[in-house]
Formats: structure tokens, C-alpha cells, sequence
């Protein structure tokens, strides 16, 4: 399993912090993405883990248990309670000075953002466990990313997932 970088990132402008908590990065890309919004002067205000979201979250539905107490699968209402804390919010000012920007962001890496693949061969354990793993996982995510998406757009924000891509584009990451 892999280890990500985790920790407390201490700002050098505090003052645009928002949320009065520290910030928090899981990841070395989350890190350099404080690190990026400390440094650019576009950036007003941000701050990590701005908010709970509450949605419903298909992941762990148990099919045998359903079938056993004749609950439909693909109902939300029938799936389990979970919260979502979006990685970061940034009020982010336009280069030509005409508005700010308000985002919630999540930064995730691209292959979780499209549905896995059922490798062709798989008729190993390790390679089905994996697939099974990585659909709940991608299944959880677009969960989550609608309800963020839904929040943003309720309290006039933008919700943007940010890539290695995106990360790469801003100079936070070196291309592989």
C-alpha cells in the first residue's frame, strides 16, 4: 500500500488563511499545492478541509444483504451516511482584475477520476481484488464529488478536482 507524504503546513501569510484551523496536506501534491497558494498573490484566501458535506455513499453496499431484505441496490436512500471533506477552498483573483474566483478543490490523481478497468486476464485473485477495490473507491469518489459540486454551486462556488495534470501545468510537480 502506499505511504503518502502527510503533515501540517505552516503558511508565511497567514492572514489569508481562512477557517482559523491549521492546514493539513495527505499528500506531497497537497503540499505543494499550500505551498503554491502561500506563494501566489492571486490567491486572496484558502484554507484545507474547509467544510463537511454529508452524502450518500454507494461504496459498501452489501448485495447479499440487500437481496436478503429486499432493498433496492441502486437506491441513495437505502445507502449509508458518510461526510466528505474537500481538500482545499481558494478565493483565487482573475489575472485582469475583473472578480474573484471561489473554489472548492480536490486534488486526486487522474486514475481515479475515470472508471478502472477490469484487466483482460484476471483470473488471479490479487488482480479482481484490486479491480473490485479500485471501482468501490472510484465509485466513493463520484459520490463525493457530487455532493462537493452540489455544496459549491448552493453557496455560489466553483468544485474543481486538480490532477497530476493540472498539478504539472502549475509547476507544482515535475512531468513524469
Amino acid at each position: 500500500e502506499t505511504v503518502y507524504k502527510q503533515g501540517v503546513y505552516f503558511p508565511k501569510n497567514p492572514e489569508k488563511i481562512v477557517g482559523g484551523k491549521e492546514i493539513i496536506y495527505r499528500s506531497s501534491w497537497e503540499g505543494a499545492f499550500c505551498q503554491w497558494c502561500d506563494d501566489n498573490p492571486l490567491v486572496l484566501h484558502w484554507g484545507s478541509e474547509p467544510c463537511q458535506i454529508q452524502y450518500k455513499d454507494p461504496s459498501h453496499v452489501d448485495f447479499e444483504e440487500f437481496k436478503k431484505n429486499n432493498m433496492d441496490p441502486k437506491n441513495p436512500l437505502n445507502w449509508s451516511d458518510a461526510n466528505y471533506y474537500p481538500d482545499f477552498v481558494i478565493e483565487l483573483k482573475n489575472e485582469n482584475d475583473d472578480g474573484v474566483r471561489r473554489i472548492l478543490i480536490e486534488i486526486k490523481p487522474k486514475n481515479q477520476t475515470y472508471p478502472p478497468i477490469l484487466p483482460k486476464n484476471s483470473k488471479s485473485g490479487s488482480a479482481y481484488s484490486k479491480f473490485v477495490r479500485d471501482s468501490r473507491k472510484y465509485i466513493q469518489n463520484r459520490a463525493k464529488w457530487e455532493a462537493g459540486a452540489a455544496w459549491a454551486e448552493e453557496h455560489g462556488m466553483e468544485f474543481e478536482i486538480l490532477t497530476e495534470d493540472t498539478l504539472v501545468k502549475l509547476g507544482l510537480i515535475p512531468p513524469k
